[in-house]
């Protein structure tokens, strides 16, 4: 059966509809995005071709994307950090095809599966299921747990896990590992979009319920914020990372040196660093700096504001801003590739306090 999703635009936008909660599987079938600290920043990805232009969302069971995948060439690397992002990239690849978006999270925007569409597939799930490009999810349900024990919803994710493997079967190298929960993966993402179809439930603001147009930007407005909330988990990442590898590398130079001191003194650094965590280190904010003024305009440079951690000691600041001057100081060891960063102010006025609340098993100066 092939079906213009454009034709249920109106018939089934109201997320008000009663419960269609079929129990097939017992269970929350959520999990973590494999390898991803932020798996929130693949929503904004735009180099995936998984979703067709307005006016040919026909359902249908023939997946472009295998097809894209079997014209892949071979690659003899395949590093396990390469690999986990070709399974997460695969699985948002398919995920967006299946409902035809661009992004997951606009997914919630439309309409559900009709509910005559659901009473042929109750009488015949095989002809009147689910297809893996550009079908529809049952939004009928109060909750998440709804959503996820639908019938047709259960149906969509087994027919995704299904393509998933196949793809995976069929690829030419080793670009996916040998083991992959398809499962797991798949229902977190879809878990997701059952989260925003809840919350795109109209609310009460300022006395009036919301309009369609004011329930879509303050599901846009979350996903934008939690998106800027992982960049900055994953940016303070790669700070405790770098200083970390700072102090290894003085580390091996001091041995190879013969500082007994400098070894010393670089591997009580190291336990410090590695007792804050990514947690314990600190953001920063762009910024502009006035350096000179030319006639009558001003030359401004781009710098980053680092903002002040109320619950992190000032000794450990010095820790901190001593190892990230430390490859300035030793450009033998630390070779500057890429663009240059921007230089970073500390201890100025414009440098905003942090309202993040300490890591778990800090103290209140740790």
């Amino acid at each position: 059966m092939k079906v213009n999703r454009r034709n249920f635009a109106e018939s089934d936008s109201d997320s008000d509809n009663a419960t269609h909660a079929f129990q097939k599987k017992k269970g929350k079938q959520r999990a973590t995005t494999i390898g991803s600290s932020s798996e929130e920043s693949d929503e904004t990805s735009s180099d995936d071709e998984s979703s067709d232009s307005e006016d040919e969302l026909i359902e249908s069971d023939v997946s472009h994307t295998a097809a894209r995948y079997r014209r892949k060439g071979v690659k003899l690397n395949w590093p396990l950090e390469k690999q986990k992002h070709e399974v997460n990239k695969l699985g948002r690849v398919i995920l967006r095809e299946a409902l035809g978006v661009r992004r997951n999270y606009k997914a919630f925007i439309h309409p559900g599966v009709p509910e005559e569409r659901l009473r042929v597939f109750a009488e015949n799930p095989e002809a009147n299921g689910p297809k893996i490009r550009n079908t529809m999810i049952d939004k009928n349900g109060a909750t998440t747990k709804d959503l996820i024990e639908s019938l047709w919803n259960q149906e969509l994710l087994l027919a995704l896990v299904k393509l998933a493997e196949k793809i995976v079967s069929e690829s030419k190298d080793k670009r996916f590992p040998s083991s992959i929960d398809w499962l797991s993966l798949l229902s977190e993402r879809l878990y997701r979009i059952y989260l925003a179809v809840i919350k795109s439930k109209p609310r009460i603001k300022h006395g009036e319920l919301e309009s369609p147009v004011q329930i879509e930007q303050r599901i846009l407005d979350a996903h934008l914020l939690r998106n800027q909330k992982n960049g900055e988990t994953g940016f303070r990442h790669a700070k405790w990372q770098t200083r970390s590898e700072v102090c290894a590398v003085m580390i091996q130079a001091c041995e190879q040196r013969g500082t007994a001191d400098g070894v010393k003194f670089f591997r009580y650094l190291l336990r410090l660093v590695t007792k804050m965590r990514p947690g314990g280190m600190s953001e920063d904010e762009d910024g502009v700096d006035k350096v000179v003024t030319v006639d009558a305009g001003t030359i401004e440079e781009p710098v980053k504001f680092t903002k002040t951690l109320p619950f992190r000691h000032s000794y450990l600041n010095d820790v901190v801003e001593f190892l990230d001057k430390t490859p300035g100081f030793e450009k033998l060891l630390f070779i500057q590739s890429g663009r240059v960063s921007k230089r970073r102010i500390r201890k100025d006025p414009r440098c905003k306090a942090s309202e993040r609340l300490p890591p778990p098993g800090a103290g209140v100066s740790a």
